[in-house]
């Protein structure tokens, strides 16, 4: 839009420009505020990791009380077993944190591109409702004059 554009505008398309771009500043900046990044996306991914080490200390706490019970034969028995039971809970952490990390890969672009689709939104229907509202008011407005 040229200077010599802005210049025919009349009052109410000139306030409605004005509308217009300091809600695209608000919007930018609500989008900005809840627009995913991949810090905020690992952070909760190390937050599910950090929960499933709670789980694996709960599964191999009673394990290991039950190992120290045992006479000292029965307990290396007891020991071998438990290592084995940590190495395989570890390989299921490896694994889920590895599907974490192609989810984080996967999801993240998608959630972005939705946030900016909703901040898209965010801006428009707000404007066009207001559109809408302004030329109903006109409308209604223009019926009352009508008999003049």
């Amino acid at each position: 839009m040229n200077a010599t554009a802005l210049r025919e505008l009349n009052g109410w398309q000139r306030l409605s420009l004005l509308v217009a771009s300091l809600w695209l500043m608000g919007a930018v900046i609500i989008t900005g505020l809840y627009f995913p990044t991949e810090r905020a996306w690992r952070s909760s991914a190390l937050l599910e990791m950090w929960e499933l080490e709670r789980e694996h200390d709960a599964q191999v706490k009673p394990f290991m009380e039950r190992c120290l019970s045992y006479d000292t034969l029965e307990a290396s028995k007891c020991f071998t077993d438990y290592y084995q039971e940590v190495k395989n809970l570890r390989n299921v952490r490896f694994q889920v944190g590895t599907d974490l990390e192609r989810r984080i890969a996967d999801d993240l672009l998608m959630q972005q591109v939705k946030a900016v689709g909703l901040g898209v939104a965010l801006w428009i229907f707000p404007l066009i409702a207001l559109y809408l509202l302004s030329m109903a008011i006109a409308w209604v407005r223009k019926g009352f004059h009508a008999g003049d």
